[in-house]
């Protein structure tokens, strides 16, 4: 009985990692891992984390945001070709956290993105910031 659950279990999840791949861009060109801390006293009070996946053009940014429900956290995210910004996002969270997960880039621009800017910042005005911390696209073979 428990081989046939262990069996069970194992199709479902190669199933549920199956449809994860194919569900993902062929163009993914590797992912970046980040940790972002807001200007107080390290990550005590504000910061956002997760996984930057780059892709052909673009990126697509997963992760989370939070707070300590003391101030609003501002997570800002900026998507650069070169020096010269491409695309800007952000995610406020009031208190707790808050799951992240969009898409940032051009994918019409020529050679995309190659780096994203993250920085963590609170309010009430005036907003103060914690120091960037930018993330460029992983070189591949």
């Amino acid at each position: 009985m428990l081989r046939r659950i262990y069996a069970a279990m194992v199709i479902a999840i190669t199933a549920i990692a199956g449809s994860v791949v194919a569900a993902s861009p062929a163009s993914a060109s590797g992912t970046s891992n980040f940790y972002v801390c807001g200007p107080l006293a390290g990550c005590a009070y504000e910061a956002t984390f997760g996984q930057i996946i780059w892709h052909n053009r673009t990126a697509t940014v997963q992760g989370e945001a939070w707070n300590d429900g003391v101030t609003t956290t501002i997570a800002v995210f900026q998507a650069y070709a070169g020096s010269t910004l491409i695309d800007s996002e952000s995610v406020s969270v009031v208190e707790g956290s808050l799951p992240i997960n969009f898409n940032i880039g051009d994918p019409d621009l020529r050679g995309g993105i190659n780096r994203i800017k993250i920085t963590v910042c609170y309010e009430p005005a005036p907003r103060v910031c914690g120091n960037p911390i930018n993330y460029s696209e992983p070189i591949t073979p």
